[in-house]
């Protein structure tokens, strides 16, 4: 994991948050990201799957209820890419209006993945 993290903390430490980011939803991670988190013109060489327990554990931190399972990468990430957007307060705690497109999100990855033929 921190080989992961050594691979793109230096390019996730120089980005800033941008006033209109859009909010996506990750299905692997289950969780909330910003558009600013990620660099733009990566390409295939970002590691964004390096990124998806940090996302993760992050959502459960949002929901009042963090996952101990994550929590390693989240420590692990904060030490090597503290200036990371995704670190700021206002998308690390609990806030409402989040936890309610969360739940949309999510209902709506649960809903497509029923439709699947087995």
């Amino acid at each position: 994991m921190s080989n992961s993290f050594s691979n793109v903390a230096q390019v996730l430490n120089l980005l800033t948050i941008q006033d209109g980011a859009e909010i996506r939803y990750d299905m692997l991670s289950d969780a909330l990201y910003w558009s600013d988190e990620i660099p733009r013109d990566s390409g295939d060489n970002f590691d964004f799957a390096c990124l998806q327990p940090v996302f993760r554990y992050r959502m459960t931190l949002m929901l009042g209820d963090p996952d101990v399972e994550f929590q390693t990468a989240w420590e692990i990430a904060r030490g090597m890419f503290p200036k990371w957007p995704g670190f700021c307060t206002g998308r690390c705690s609990q806030n409402a209006d989040l936890t309610a497109l969360y739940r949309e999100y999510h209902k709506k990855a649960v809903d497509a993945l029923r439709l699947l033929p087995d």
